[in-house]
């Protein structure tokens, strides 16, 4: 189009067309090429939208670490799409392994959890019978109170004087065991 602008009239006239067309034709091409432009410019904007879009939801994930750590990236997330098809790729082929040690971790808890109820209902059970046994006691304490009163008073003073000196045996054997420091001598030789 360049190059028919420069010819002359005459030149014009033997290509069978006029200026007048040639400037037709070359204002209705630089539209076509000014709106194929804009259009390139605003897919590539999109394209790039999408990416940035894309990348942002990968990161916003719960399975985002996952993602960088199966996919041998580290931090920095794929901002190409063959990047995250590659990063995808690795991640797809390790997650057999992922999956497995995921269920060996629950089955460990859950065994966990199994054990701990168990241990939990044997001393549930346990408790109700020291609270069957303790309420046994206080009834069979009521009837004597009832039955034989000065007997009761009695029964419950040497019960008292009895605890009393079972925590005072209990203190001492627990101030005996404690651990005892090494005597550590002083500059001169003595121990302190």
């Amino acid at each position: 189009m360049t190059k028919a602008a420069d010819r002359g009239r005459l030149v014009l006239r033997m290509a069978g067309t006029s200026r007048a067309e040639q400037q037709q034709l070359l204002g209705h091409y630089t539209e076509q090429l000014t709106a194929a432009t804009d259009e390139a410019r605003r897919a590539q904007a999109a394209g790039e939208d999408a990416l940035r879009q894309a990348a942002q939801l990968v990161q916003d994930s719960p399975y985002a670490g996952l993602l960088s750590d199966l996919g041998g990236t580290g931090d920095a997330s794929p901002r190409d799409a063959a990047g995250m098809r590659q990063q995808f790729a690795a991640v797809r082929a390790q997650l057999p392994t992922v999956a497995e040690r995921i269920d060996t971790e629950r089955a460990e808890t859950d065994r966990q959890a199994r054990t701990q109820a168990v241990e939990l209902q044997a001393r549930a059970q346990s408790l109700r019978t020291a609270s069957a046994a303790m309420r046994t006691e206080a009834d069979l304490r009521g009837q004597i109170a009832a039955q034989a009163p000065h007997q009761h008073v009695q029964e419950s003073a040497a019960r008292d004087v009895a605890l009393q000196q079972a925590r005072r045996t209990a203190a001492q054997q627990a101030w005996f065991r404690r651990p005892q420091p090494f005597p550590v001598p002083d500059s001169g030789g003595r121990r302190r």
